[in-house]
């Protein structure tokens, strides 16, 4: 994924993306990766720009809380993964 694995920001992603079942592969990853690129004013296609404003409106922090749940989420996934955790 673009901008997640390219800058790292979000230190996490090296661990997501090691030990995440599927991680290339996974809508969720790709829209979590959206989401990033829309926070960071970075480049976002049409139809991704107008999902973002039909499922979550406008405001970035509204965008960055939904984002931060859905990198939670995933996290925690990769964190079971990588400790053979069972839910």
């Amino acid at each position: 994924m673009g901008t997640q694995a390219s800058t790292n920001k979000y230190g996490y992603w090296d661990t997501v993306a090691e030990y995440l079942p599927h991680y290339h592969t996974r809508n969720d990853v790709l829209l979590s990766d959206i989401l990033v690129r829309y926070i960071e004013d970075e480049e976002v296609c049409e139809s991704d720009l107008k999902m973002i404003e039909s499922e979550y409106g406008t405001n970035k922090q509204t965008v960055k809380e939904a984002l931060f749940r859905l990198d939670s989420r995933l996290i925690i996934e990769a964190m079971r993964v990588m400790y053979d955790v069972k839910e």
